[in-house]
């Protein structure tokens, strides 16, 4: 696949140019009409080790399509059909991750391989560039993410009547051990990005419980649990986590403040953390 700069992203840009395959429509959130339609604007994350929140600004084109999500002085991703650049600034270099889906639309389609590469910019001009990985994906019939091969791991989805997440299964391809995340119960709202296609492509990668709820939830969870366990010692599933959610609803039923208490089980005695997160609509 051929990349090259190009002038027109901001600050710092790659050309990535793909042919999207047409493809059915799928069943993940913002896949699908939604009464009383709502749209995040802004979200902001209280942690608890600041005074300050975290603010990201979140906007759509014409098609209420995803366009951009962050902060334009900090982390932030440009988003496009074919894929996000995920940009990444610090004191010394411009960084940027470039996120190409092949296969079909991020928005509407079923994009079958992502391709990631890492770009680098110096104060004196000079961009070094890399690629960085390649991962691969799978289907159900029903058009929801069954399977993502990634390097030294092979992720298995699984989904409840509602066609919501119900279970990730995370297996280290080494033999080593292996990790799951099971929903184990859900309201009856709608999540704040249920609307928004393409958001569980756009939102990628993706790393905490929270995370893989938004992106594969047309609900919201009440609790999520994630186990692991290591053959070479035995095969029993242990809880590492535990996280529990609870919300305030705006009219239309969708979340605007989210408080989530996680509790962590690796150690003598259990750590408690609580991170809340407040949602602005359109």
């Amino acid at each position: 696949m051929k990349r090259s700069i190009h002038p027109a992203v901001s600050c710092m840009a790659l050309c990535v140019m793909i042919t999207i395959s047409s493809c059915k429509k799928g069943t993940n959130p913002g896949d699908e009409p939604q009464l009383n339609i709502s749209y995040p604007i802004e979200v902001s994350r209280f942690d608890g080790n600041s005074a300050y929140p975290v603010v990201s600004k979140i906007t759509y084109n014409d098609k209420n399509e995803l366009v951009f999500f962050g902060d334009i002085n900090g982390v932030y991703k440009e988003i496009n059909a074919e894929g996000f650049n995920h940009i990444l600034p610090n004191s010394v270099f411009l960084g940027m991750r470039s996120y190409l889906f092949q296969g079909g639309s991020i928005y509407d389609g079923h994009p079958t391989q992502i391709s990631i590469d890492e770009f680098t910019k110096y104060p004196n001009g000079v961009v070094e560039s890399r690629h960085l990985d390649d991962y691969y994906r799978a289907y159900n019939p029903d058009g929801l993410l069954a399977s993502e091969l990634l390097t030294g791991r092979t992720d298995s989805y699984s989904y409840d009547e509602k066609k919501n997440l119900k279970q990730i299964l995370f297996v280290d391809n080494s033999g080593v051990g292996s990790s799951r995340l099971t929903v184990k119960s859900l309201d009856g709202n709608p999540s704040p990005y249920v609307a928004v296609k393409g958001y569980s492509n756009a939102s990628y990668p993706h790393s905490s419980p929270m995370d893989y709820a938004l992106a594969y939830c047309h609900n919201n969870p009440i609790q999520i649990i994630v186990e692991g366990n290591d053959p070479r010692v035995n095969t029993v599933w242990k809880v590492t986590d535990q996280h529990d959610f609870s919300y305030v609803y705006n009219e239309n039923g969708y979340p605007t403040s989210v408080t989530i208490k996680t509790t962590y089980f690796n150690t003598s005695t259990p750590q408690v953390f609580t991170q809340t997160y407040v949602y602005k609509y359109k």
